[in-house]
């Protein structure tokens, strides 16, 4: 069983019971997500198929990769108008962000996709963007080891240091370059 207080101005309420429902973190939360998004992946998936495209979801998370950057945008900018008529999900435009990457084309693409939705601002598209931990985009190799190169180092000595045979140090050293 789940609780939980209710607040309202800043002041704590009494405590109700919450009986019903799969809760977030429940065994079949997640196959219930993706019962209900799985559909919706297809259904922006099929709508961008005449475009040259990768379609990266993860969990609530979706990247999409494209040639044709401000067509593809309306599409998927009309998929989610549909999917929101059918459904409780919308797309965060807050949280939207833009990676262009054509040093020919990405001056006009910004203007354009700009120009097609008011929502869109020229803040959204970065020079590096991070997706699933990682950082995608223009010197995104020195700024993913940039935070972890000191870090490494700083284990890796002590791993040479320890007073163990060859084999253990050469498994941790296989860890350590694993996790990072």
């Amino acid at each position: 069983d789940s609780s939980a207080f209710i607040c309202f101005r800043n002041r704590l309420f009494r405590s109700i019971l919450i009986s019903t429902g799969v809760k977030q973190g429940d065994p079949p939360a997640m196959e219930l997500f993706i019962i209900g998004y799985d559909p919706l992946i297809h259904f922006i998936d099929n709508a961008l198929a005449p475009f040259d495209l990768l379609l990266l979801p993860f969990c609530d998370d979706l990247g999409c990769s494209c040639t044709n950057v401000h067509t593809a945008w309306g599409i998927i900018v009309r998929c989610f108008i549909i999917i929101e008529k059918i459904s409780s999900l919308h797309l965060n435009n807050e949280k939207t962000q833009f990676l262009l990457t054509s040093p020919d084309t990405s001056a006009q693409d910004r203007l354009t996709i700009c120009e097609i939705d008011a929502m869109i601002s020229p803040n959204q598209f970065h020079r590096v963007i991070k997706y699933l931990g990682i950082l995608l985009g223009e010197n995104a190799i020195e700024l993913n080891w940039k935070n972890v190169c000191p870090e490494f180092i700083e284990v890796d000595k002590f791993i040479g240091h320890l007073d163990c045979g060859m084999m253990t140090k050469i498994s941790l050293y296989n860890i350590l370059a694993i996790s990072k």
